[in-house]
């Protein structure tokens, strides 16, 4: 649908922040975790659940992690150049480890949430093709995979099997990470995961020394960000968590940096009444996927004394929009994410509209980015598509105002 307009339009972007980054041509692997251990071996790298790891520690349960999934999928000789496929359900420590361990093996590791029930689990575990789990406890699942325990895996005690070199041949440079977009996966190589990292820590204006927590389970793409943007500079990750518990008891010991929630997460803040969250945390950015609800966004502001800030995306783009720490406008998501550019779509017939945002009422929200994959691969039918090698149809509706500011509809 189209309308009229008076105004020429005048985009806003915030002073300082870059528009476009550009991935390093390197693995997850490799520039978040392997250089950090040889330049700085003795800095802490993960904090969360009373746990510290430095990098020195965290890169050698990283590669005995590798040879251990590596015997597991293809054998003793762990020497198959076939590539194959594992599930990672498990948080915290374990779950990255396990994370890590996979990318530097070289497979294929679907992320999930160790809460999915088990006949989901098991259906999801089927129709990706997995042959390996990697899971906190037990799992009793229709079917057969073989279950290796998260904990062993992320607290080995080292033999001479689990020596680093005997794992498989060295891959790293092809792993890919999976993750649940509706009823769909969507494998994600290692370049498009590091520019999402890259483009947050540029569009949140995030110095070395920032710390901010996820409370997401590692298998989204908002945990996976929060993961790895301190990580690709040498600083501290603080583990994405799930548990409130954990979460109200870091706010309660002072400043902890930023946050990073969802709308039911938020709920549950808002309605602990008699706690008050002032001065807890620096920022919040709250994950949206419809309209932002602005009397509950305000709630959440005057309660934990800071502006609340939203973000939109998708397992297959990462971060799509989202409001500057500058300025904001309570109703809108916010600007296009650094190094992506936002494109009308006609979504019946899935072809980039040609009228210029401005003159569309609305329109399916297209993602034109480098951060695109032209190898990103897809298993079931997902929430959104490819309409051009370069644009992908998120399937939401909004629209842009002269301000250049996303708004769902």
């Amino acid at each position: 649908m189209t309308k009229s307009i008076d105004v020429v339009p005048t985009w806003y972007w915030p002073d300082g922040v870059p528009r476009y980054v550009s991935p390093p041509r390197s693995t997850i692997y490799k520039a978040a975790l392997e250089r950090w251990a040889r330049r700085t071996p003795d800095s802490l790298a993960l904090r969360g659940s009373g746990i510290e790891i430095d990098y020195r520690s965290l890169d050698e349960r990283v590669r005995l992690a590798s040879a251990r999934i590596g015997r597991a999928l293809d054998g003793q000789d762990g020497h198959s150049d076939e590539r194959r496929r594992l599930a990672v359900a498990a948080d915290g420590v374990e779950g990255v480890v396990a994370l890590f361990g996979a990318l530097h093996a070289g497979t294929d590791a679907l992320l999930i949430d160790p809460a999915t029930p088990p006949d989901e689990l098991a259906t999801v575990l089927e129709g990706f093709g997995c042959e390996v789990l990697v899971a906190t406890g037990e799992h009793s699942l229709p079917g057969s995979w073989e279950t290796v325990s998260s904990y062993g895996i992320a607290h080995p005690t080292a033999t001479e099997d689990d020596h680093p070199d005997s794992g498989p041949a060295d891959r790293s440079g092809v792993g890919r990470l999976g993750f649940r977009w509706g009823d769909a996966v969507v494998l994600q190589p290692n370049g498009p995961l590091l520019g999402w990292a890259l483009a947050f820590r540029a569009f949140a204006e995030l110095d070395k020394g920032d710390r901010f927590t996820v409370v997401r389970p590692l298998a989204s793409w908002e945990s996976l960000i929060g993961l790895l943007a301190p990580l690709l500079v040498g600083a501290t990750s603080l583990l994405p968590v799930a548990s409130f518990e954990e979460i109200l008891g870091a706010a309660n010991g002072g400043p902890a940096g930023g946050i990073w929630l969802d709308w039911e997460q938020a709920d549950v803040l808002i309605e602990r009444t008699g706690w008050s969250g002032k001065a807890a945390w620096q920022w919040v950015y709250v994950s949206v996927h419809s309209p932002v609800p602005v009397r509950k966004r305000r709630r959440l502001g005057r309660l934990l004394g800071t502006p609340v800030l939203t973000a939109f995306g998708t397992p297959a783009t990462g971060p799509v929009a989202a409001s500057p720490r500058s300025w904001f406008i309570e109703e809108a998501v916010g600007t296009p994410m650094t190094g992506v550019d936002l494109v009308p779509v006609d979504h019946p017939t899935g072809h980039v509209a040609e009228p210029p945002w401005p003159l569309l009422a609305y329109a399916s929200v297209g993602v034109k980015s480098t951060f695109l994959a032209p190898d990103m691969a897809f298993q079931g039918t997902p929430p959104g598509e490819l309409v051009e090698p370069d644009v992908l149809d998120t399937g939401v509706a909004g629209r842009i105002d002269a301000n250049g500011f996303l708004y769902l509809v």
